[in-house]
């Protein structure tokens, strides 16, 4: 460090030695592919818009930044895990606390089956993001200002405490995201 700040002449710059520098908990990926598909008519994860179906194309995308260690929330698929009976019929909340029940200690990278324009460069900013600040990561919709739930990472205190207000009888995602101390990302190109 010494010769580096000498030959490059970094005297007085301060090192980082912030969140990036420590170890943070394992990255898990969760495809939300359930759902009833009701306003498209036909089953969404199985759409093709990129040569294979949508969930796997999803998979895909998201398994390069989290080892392979992708989970698929869906009670139509084979490949699928369905949600614990005590969060079933739940909407999207009951499958992140399934898989979260599952990798204890983890956080988890969440993307739904309804963004085929996903991009990896977007997701590469989510983790970015969270390796820097260790914190929860969401993208926020610049059109409607809102949080997008289904595009994110849950850190393992922010899936505590879904846990908690779950128990409590709340099953908003945005809603409970709003109350935490979350980063948030509003991204150049929101389609």
């Amino acid at each position: 460090l010494k010769k580096a700040i000498e030959k490059y002449q970094l005297q007085g710059c301060l090192i980082n030695e912030g969140v990036i520098m420590n170890a943070f908990p394992k990255l898990n990926g969760l495809v939300l592919a359930g759902g009833e598909s009701l306003r498209m008519g036909i089953d969404k994860a199985s759409v093709n818009y990129h040569g294979i179906p949508q969930w796997e194309w999803t998979r895909d995308l998201i398994a390069q930044f989290c080892g392979n260690e992708v989970n698929i929330s869906s009670n139509n698929l084979k490949q699928g895990i369905s949600d614990l009976p005590e969060y079933a019929h739940n909407g999207p909340i009951g499958g992140i606390l399934t898989v979260a029940d599952e990798v204890h200690g983890s956080s988890i990278l969440v993307l739904g089956v309804d963004y085929p324009r996903m991009t990896k460069a977007s997701i590469k900013m989510l983790v970015d993001t969270y390796k820097i600040t260790g914190r929860s990561v969401f993208f926020v919709n610049v059109e409607t200002d809102r949080i997008e739930p289904l595009i994110g990472i849950y850190n393992c205190n922010l899936l505590s405490e879904l846990k908690k207000e779950f128990s409590k009888g709340q099953n908003s995602l945005s809603r409970i995201i709003r109350k935490n101390n979350v980063a948030l990302i509003r991204h150049k190109k929101p389609d």
